[in-house]
């Protein structure tokens, strides 16, 4: 369910309907956007009544159900309004989204040597790219394969990085990992093995 303010609406308002609405229990989630404040709200809202929300406030301008099944990845619970993400990485912020240009990334598949990802990341960052990728921890099929350097290999992103000015993105496979992975990479990335690994998933989320 969203909640859509008029334009307009005094900061003041949203904050106070927002704890309202978090004290029935419910996760009111601010999404602004270029004219609008939308509210998200999450949780169990089945038995709500639209007409009860709409009467918490004179600046709400309407409230209307999310049909679809994942409702944070939908643009009907942003009413419409595009998401953006701002990394700051050393060379400055990039953004990403709808109305921005397409940000590359690229890299090698693992980082095997300093002089190799510090290398890679002067051709990658001179061909346009924003972001530098290369595996630090290596998912594999086979318990005997080749698993990245681990650790050691963060060190040599965190060189790459410094050396390039480019923004990092590695891969976390466990989330006892993901303090040291943040203190290195701009991004986190989670492969397709783990995108239903809650736990990490979660963990994830509150990282820096």
């Amino acid at each position: 369910m969203i909640v859509v303010m008029k334009v307009g609406s005094p900061a003041e308002e949203i904050e106070r309907i927002s704890q309202e609405f978090a004290d029935w229990g419910l996760s009111p989630e601010k999404i602004v956007g270029k004219h609008k404040v939308v509210i998200g709200l999450v949780g169990e809202t089945a038995s709500l009544d639209p007409l009860q929300i709409q009467e918490t406030s004179p600046w709400i301008e309407t409230v209307l159900r999310v049909e679809q099944p994942f409702k944070r990845a939908s643009l009907e619970y942003r009413h419409g309004e595009y998401s953006e993400v701002i990394v700051n990485t050393p060379d400055g912020p990039v953004s990403v989204g709808k109305h921005h240009p397409v940000a590359v990334v690229a890299g090698p598949c693992s980082v095997e040597n300093e002089e190799m990802i510090v290398e890679t990341a002067k051709r990658v960052k001179a061909a346009g790219a924003k972001f530098l990728r290369g595996g630090a921890y290596k998912p594999r099929t086979s318990p005997y394969a080749f698993q990245g350097h681990g650790e050691s290999a963060l060190e040599l992103l965190a060189a790459a990085r410094e050396a390039s000015g480019l923004g990092i993105i590695t891969e976390v496979m466990d989330a006892a990992d993901l303090d040291k992975i943040g203190a290195v990479a701009d991004v986190i990335q989670v492969g397709a093995r783990n995108m239903q690994n809650f736990a990490l998933l979660k963990k994830s989320r509150r990282s820096r």
